[in-house]
């Protein structure tokens, strides 16, 4: 696992690599039940690593360093964005 990070309402997220070049942000409660892909995508390129909860804010950020890009999405995973780039 890449990154990890708890909610603090009995939730914890990791990032895990499917490949060399894919990845996907999962979540589950505390006990390892419920196991749910939060963040996923079709990019041939798409690789999130360490990761960040805004909880108040209602966000999850993380980093792919396969594409060098700060991203966030919504806690169920909707609405990705970069909001960093390198280049």
């Amino acid at each position: 696992h890449r990154g990890i990070a708890l909610d603090g309402a009995g939730k914890v997220y990791w990032s895990t690599s499917d490949t060399m070049l894919r990845g996907k942000i999962l979540r589950a409660n505390l006990d390892g039940s419920q196991v749910q892909v939060v963040v996923s995508s079709q990019d041939s390129e798409f690789k999130p690593s360490a990761l960040a909860l805004d909880v108040a804010g209602g966000k999850i950020y993380w980093t792919d360093y396969v594409v060098d890009v700060v991203r966030r999405s919504n806690l169920d995973g909707s609405d990705i964005e970069i909001i960093w780039a390198a280049g």
